[in-house]
């Protein structure tokens, strides 16, 4: 229970004061649905990794597009995969991600939304906010969040006390860590002609080496897998 002082009266602001939830019925059923947050980063996941959005696009920018028509398009689809392509939609559908239904049609169809197109890699140069998302939704960062309270309980313990960025250029990442976090220290590791280029960072020590040949020994390590992607395409 909270309470707030105005004007020197203390005015009770919990939610059994202020209101009557007998006389809500969708108070429990609409806040329930918080529950279920966490099917929104894991349908738009499922999106990405089905490649959905950028069949819309392959259709067109303004296509209006059904859920038959995009398992055409997939390669190894299931003997029956419409309904849960439309499950999928209907959680990205609700956050800006794809827009539909179209009214004028009795199949439901979908849409590439302002906020979808961001998803769809540009083709002057690919570039699109798919590697962010599937990181952020990855099962090790995902983990991690299972520890909050942990991280709240445990104010002074340090999982570990150095991080190593291999391939980390010049070392701007790994100096944020260590200025954010003084008891860690860091290591930026990469080529020596981009180390021989790299400014001082307080409590960042700079190695020259090569991670093809051989890695520092490492409590942790700080890999960037667009390194390894571009070297996988080159």
């Amino acid at each position: 229970m909270t309470k707030k002082i105005d004007h020197g009266e203390e005015h009770d602001t919990s939610p059994s004061s202020t209101t009557n939830l007998d006389d809500d019925a969708s108070y429990l059923s609409h806040n329930a649905n918080l529950g279920k947050l966490i099917c929104i980063p894991m349908a738009l996941r499922a999106a990405i990794e089905l490649n959905v959005f950028q069949l819309i696009s392959k259709f067109g920018l303004d296509a209006k597009v059904s859920a038959s028509q995009l398992v055409s398009k997939m390669p190894n689809a299931s003997n029956n995969p419409n309904a849960a392509i439309g499950d999928h939609f209907k959680v990205n559908q609700n956050n800006g991600g794809a827009g539909g239904p179209d009214a004028v049609v009795t199949e439901r169809v979908y849409g590439l939304t302002r906020a979808s197109y961001c998803l769809v890699p540009r083709e002057e140069d690919g570039v699109s906010l798919v590697p962010l998302l599937v990181l952020q939704s990855d099962k090790v960062i995902v983990d991690s969040f299972f520890k909050l309270k942990e991280m709240v309980m445990e104010k002074d313990v340090v999982p570990f006390h150095a991080a190593h960025d291999v391939g980390g250029g010049i070392g701007t990442s790994v100096s944020k860590i260590v200025a954010k976090y003084r008891s860690i220290s860091g290591i930026n590791f990469d080529l020596p002609h981009v180390i021989s280029v790299a400014p001082q960072y307080p409590g960042v020590e700079h190695v020259e080496g090569d991670m093809f040949e051989e890695l520092p020994k490492a409590q942790n390590m700080l890999l960037k897998v667009s390194k390894l992607r571009k070297l996988d395409t080159s």
